[in-house]
């Protein structure tokens, strides 16, 4: 009996898809392009490519689809925006937090690949060989480490009783580096500095040790947008099987520099807790997340 209802079960779960035969297409709306840097066009852009991988693996069940832009607005404007039920945007990506995902939605596949808690650190020329022979979270803990006034690295780093210096800008706090108010900016493996260390040359990347913290980026929707929410989950799912996701991270720009970083054995990494963190779904952080060999991410979280 069991067998012969599989075949039903199967019809009922094909009709309940969210099938679009129009030919109107779905309008999400997004944050525009940054006019500025090099370094957030590349972010934005490979945000942006991965967003076009899953709506473009998804347009059979859900439709076709056009990307639209909204006003430009800052980082919290965006999460008050999204919070709201008839704000400007669809979607946005940020790092994992509890809190954001009170109001918002998550789409819990770590699109950054983890990589988003990898940090390098960005110093004056001066301190290069100090910071070079930091061992242990104690050693860090001398230093005064500028970060975003509103990211949650900086309670990362706060939890683990390291001295954060708030900022609201990369600019500020290379000023601030370099003026000797604080020591260090921890900056994503993941993006690459090179056009803003040209703005300040005093500045030096120190590629050791790295500094390692569980924190995922998701991308985020409107808390009432469940076929969205699912539209994404079954687009990154398929790019995720069928190897376009790998082929994206492994050729975008931010991201085709990393992994040479991990072939390095010697390689030091001090491992911080993430007192922040849900957990991330089993099949995507086996299959998605990357770290440093040093690194055992179960003996991070808390």
């Amino acid at each position: 009996m069991k067998n012969q209802l599989l075949p039903l079960l199967a019809l009922i779960t094909f009709l309940s898809l969210p099938l679009k035969l129009s030919a109107e297409a779905v309008v999400i709306r997004m944050l525009p392009p940054p006019e500025d840097s090099n370094l957030r066009k590349n972010n934005y852009s490979y945000y942006a490519e991965v967003l076009n991988l899953a709506f473009d693996k998804t347009v059979e069940e859900f439709g076709k689809y056009t990307i639209e832009h909204s006003q430009r607005m800052s980082g919290p404007s965006s999460l008050l925006d999204l919070s709201r039920q008839s704000g400007e945007l669809d979607i946005i990506w940020r790092g994992a937090d509890p809190k954001r995902e009170k109001v918002l939605l998550p789409v819990k596949v770590p699109i950054l690949r983890g990589l988003l808690g990898l940090r390098i650190a960005l110093v004056h020329e001066n301190r290069q060989a100090d910071y070079e022979k930091i061992n242990t979270i104690e050693d860090l803990q001398q230093w005064r480490i500028c970060q975003g006034r509103f990211w949650a690295d900086s309670k990362i780093l706060n939890h683990s009783e390291i001295n954060v210096v708030s900022k609201s800008s990369f600019p500020e706090s290379a000023v601030s580096i370099i003026q000797g108010d604080c020591d260090a900016y921890l900056a994503s493996i993941a993006i690459d500095y090179s056009d803003r260390l040209q703005q300040y040359p005093l500045l030096k990347l120190v590629n050791q040790p790295l500094i390692y913290y569980p924190l995922p980026a998701y991308f985020y929707v409107r808390k009432s947008n469940q076929e969205l929410h699912d539209r994404l989950i079954l687009g990154l799912e398929r790019s995720i099987k069928d190897g376009s996701f790998d082929k994206l991270f492994l050729n975008h720009p931010i991201s085709q520099h990393i992994h040479p970083l991990f072939l390095q054995e010697n390689i030091r990494v001090i491992a911080l807790p993430n007192p922040l963190l849900n957990e991330i779904p089993d099949e995507f952080e086996n299959r998605l997340v990357i770290k440093p060999k040093q690194v055992s991410l179960g003996n991070n979280r808390d």
